[in-house]
């Protein structure tokens, strides 16, 4: 657990193919280790981890390790990872962002409205870099659910949202998310 925390520094160290050999076989033990401290320890750490690679490794290695932390069993180690998730999601190369969509729509869903906050919040970060028509098909009707939640800092998250949802995608995004939101009131 301890060797997380300090593998954030040593990784700023090293350079990206020392990382590769040392650093990159540890994240990956870890995130698989029986010890839920220690996957915890991981996802609090992962980000500022994943910035001391190069975006091959990410892409191909770190983002499925991600992954396996964000559908964790231990909800502690869930939320962490979803926490990270605003930062992972800048680290990726845009194409391999969509490896992430199916897990963050199930997080949306989570029984745990911290875990819907982050991901309300994460959407509204990608809005720019994500096509339109998942935008519309798969992202949009998870913003204007989450906007409807019970728990006001997921609804604040979900209209943030949907603003810069509107930004990013312009008129015709507002227009279409406008009469969404009057019906859902």
């Amino acid at each position: 657990m301890l060797c997380l925390d300090s593998l954030k520094a040593l990784a700023k160290v090293l350079s990206r193919d020392e990382n590769k050999t040392h650093t990159l076989p540890v994240i990956i033990q870890s995130a698989e280790d029986k010890s839920w401290r220690v996957r915890l320890a991981l996802s609090k750490n992962f980000s500022e981890i994943a910035e001391s690679f190069a975006k091959e490794i990410t892409d191909l290695s770190l983002i499925q390790t991600f992954s396996t932390l964000l559908k964790d069993v231990e909800n502690d180690v869930k939320i962490e990872a979803t926490k990270s998730l605003n930062k992972f999601v800048k680290i990726v190369s845009g194409d391999k962002l969509n490896l992430l969509f199916p897990i963050m729509l199930t997080l949306g869903k989570d029984v745990y409205p911290n875990i819907r906050t982050q991901i309300a919040s994460v959407l509204g970060n990608i809005i720019g870099a994500v096509a339109k028509d998942i935008v519309y098909q798969k992202f949009l009707p998870l913003i204007v659910e989450l906007s409807k939640d019970d728990n006001q800092e997921v609804r604040r998250e979900a209209i943030n949202a949907a603003a810069r949802c509107g930004e990013a995608l312009g008129a015709e995004a507002i227009n279409s998310i406008v009469p969404i939101f009057k019906s859902g009131t």
